[in-house]
């Protein structure tokens, strides 16, 4: 039977995996769901006769529909696409863009597009809502013949923005699933590359180490905040995708953080955390302030010559000059155990 450590590992490993696979499921319906688009993106705009486009009833089912268009005429409906914004004594209108009737052979073509067209035109095609007609032919150009329009329309404004932000957004999600995903599932099927398994291994036996910490569960459990645990000699994180497990006689500088939360730019309360840094990691007890100050005083006993306490001085020296740092709280070890001796 495996050890509890290396149990624990594989399961949150397995858990991670899980994961990161229904979100890699998630991003493929995605590029499924938005196929017509990505083809048209990558392969449009195509060029579309005439003769093929007043055939086109229904644009959704056409599969290519970044299409560009040539006319003969270009006739300005007159009606426009406006933003209004009310505000106290007044309101204030942008202009967004306008309607356009393009003519194909015998045939109309509404175009939207923020600027003055060409008869040669490039966009997406859409089914012209029945606001859009209402509006062109009761309201608009009075020379247009509403039995002549075809029933779709030409968005020119810009196609592929939403593709760009679509590929930074893929991105992303290949880099979370390369810098998360892929360890993961390469720890679940070698658990043996899990760091809390190559931090006990330099420690000894991983088997001997296992039975020691689940001797000290429960009877020896101190403090447990949220799935982080403080026993006599080792601190425990086991929460549902995580597990680290570190010991007292490797802490280096514990702390207390406060953070002051803020709604409306107001003050609306403080969180406080008992910061434990040890070598291989570091565990983040969330509690209230007495039992904080608690922690504290109970890692400062079990590791004596660990510096207990903040300031940014601390802070800087951890961050730029660590292995001065780590020099430091071991020269205060070596001072302890003679002592003790």
């Amino acid at each position: 039977m495996e050890p509890w450590i290396v149990q624990m590992c594989r399961e949150k490993s397995r858990r991670r995996v899980i994961a990161w696979a229904s979100v890699l499921g998630v991003g493929v319906l995605a590029l499924i769901f938005n196929a017509r688009y990505i083809v048209n993106f990558i392969g449009g705009p195509y060029s579309l006769p005439a003769d093929e486009l007043v055939r086109i009833t229904d644009p959704g089912s056409t599969l290519r529909y970044f299409v560009t268009v040539h006319g003969e005429k270009v006739i300005n409906t007159g009606v426009k696409e406006v933003s209004t914004s009310v505000f106290k004594g007044g309101q204030d209108t942008t202009y967004i863009s306008s309607y356009y009737a393009l003519m194909v052979k015998d045939r109309i073509l509404i175009i939207k597009t923020d600027a003055l067209p060409g008869t040669t035109i490039t966009g997406e095609l859409g089914a012209l809502p029945d606001y859009l007609r209402i509006r062109v032919f009761l309201e608009g150009h009075a020379g247009l013949a509403e039995n002549r329009c075809l029933p779709l329309y030409l968005n020119a404004e810009d196609f592929r923005t939403r593709g760009y932000f679509g590929m930074a957004t893929g991105l992303i999600w290949i880099a979370l699933l390369l810098g998360f995903g892929l360890p993961a599932w390469l720890r679940f099927r070698d658990v043996s590359r899990h760091p809390v398994i190559r931090r006990c291994q330099k420690w000894g036996d991983i088997g001997a180490i296992s039975s020691a910490v689940e001797r000290e569960f429960p009877g020896a459990i101190r403090y447990n905040c949220h799935g982080h645990t403080l026993t006599d000699n080792f601190i425990v994180v086991n929460t549902f995708f995580t597990f680290n497990l570190l010991r007292f006689q490797d802490l280096l500088w514990a702390y207390r953080r406060i953070t002051t939360r803020y709604v409306y730019f107001l003050p609306a309360g403080k969180t406080h955390a008992a910061i434990l840094i040890c070598y291989g990691g570091a565990g983040t007890f969330m509690a209230s302030e007495p039992l904080v100050l608690e922690i504290l005083r109970f890692a400062s006993t079990r590791a004596p010559w660990a510096i207990v306490g903040y300031s940014k001085q601390l802070a800087d020296l951890f961050r730029k000059q660590q292995n001065t740092f780590c020099q430091t709280v071991e020269a205060r070890r070596q001072q302890v155990l003679k002592r003790a001796a």
